[in-house]
Protein backbone atom coordinates (compact mmCIF):
# COMPACT_ATOMS: atom_id res chain seq x y z
CA UNK A 1 0.00 0.00 0.00
CA UNK A 2 1.43 3.15 -1.28
CA UNK A 3 1.68 6.22 1.38
CA UNK A 4 -0.22 9.56 1.27
CA UNK A 5 1.73 12.84 1.62
CA UNK A 6 -0.67 16.01 2.96
CA UNK A 7 0.16 19.37 2.94
CA UNK A 8 -1.77 21.65 5.18
CA UNK A 9 -2.22 25.30 7.36
CA UNK A 10 -2.00 25.00 10.95
CA UNK A 11 -3.89 27.79 12.70
CA UNK A 12 -0.49 29.20 13.60
CA UNK A 13 0.49 30.29 10.34
CA UNK A 14 3.02 26.94 10.00
CA UNK A 15 2.67 24.52 7.07
CA UNK A 16 3.05 21.25 7.94
CA UNK A 17 3.82 17.87 6.03
CA UNK A 18 2.70 14.54 7.12
CA UNK A 19 2.40 10.85 5.17
CA UNK A 20 0.50 8.53 6.32
CA UNK A 21 -1.56 5.32 5.26
CA UNK A 22 -4.60 3.84 6.10
CA UNK A 23 -3.97 3.17 9.32
CA UNK A 24 -0.99 5.50 10.36
CA UNK A 25 -0.10 9.17 9.86
CA UNK A 26 3.54 10.64 10.66
CA UNK A 27 4.49 13.88 10.49
CA UNK A 28 7.27 15.13 9.03
CA UNK A 29 7.93 18.62 9.33
CA UNK A 30 6.52 22.37 10.06
CA UNK A 31 8.10 25.14 8.63
CA UNK A 32 6.94 29.02 7.26
CA UNK A 33 8.30 27.80 4.04
CA UNK A 34 5.77 27.25 1.80
CA UNK A 35 7.62 27.24 -1.82
CA UNK A 36 10.51 24.92 -0.29
CA UNK A 37 7.58 22.40 1.40
CA UNK A 38 5.84 22.39 -2.48
CA UNK A 39 9.65 22.15 -4.09
CA UNK A 40 10.03 19.33 -1.54
CA UNK A 41 7.08 17.15 -2.20
CA UNK A 42 7.56 17.67 -5.86
CA UNK A 43 10.35 16.40 -5.53
CA UNK A 44 8.86 13.14 -3.31
CA UNK A 45 6.38 12.57 -6.56
CA UNK A 46 9.19 12.22 -8.98
CA UNK A 47 10.64 9.42 -6.39
CA UNK A 48 11.57 6.27 -8.87
CA UNK A 49 13.34 4.46 -5.54
CA UNK A 50 13.02 3.66 -1.95
CA UNK A 51 16.07 5.30 -1.56
CA UNK A 52 15.02 8.37 -3.41
CA UNK A 53 12.21 8.85 -0.91
CA UNK A 54 14.36 8.48 2.09
CA UNK A 55 16.53 11.17 0.61
CA UNK A 56 13.15 13.58 -0.26
CA UNK A 57 11.88 12.68 3.33
CA UNK A 58 15.22 13.64 5.34
CA UNK A 59 15.31 16.68 2.86
CA UNK A 60 12.29 17.99 3.89
CA UNK A 61 12.60 17.26 7.53
CA UNK A 62 15.59 19.80 7.85
CA UNK A 63 13.04 22.14 6.31
CA UNK A 64 11.72 23.16 9.89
Amino acid sequence: MAGRLELDKLTDGLYRATVGTLFEHQEICRTRDLEALVRQAAAMAGCRSFDDVVGAIRAMRTLG
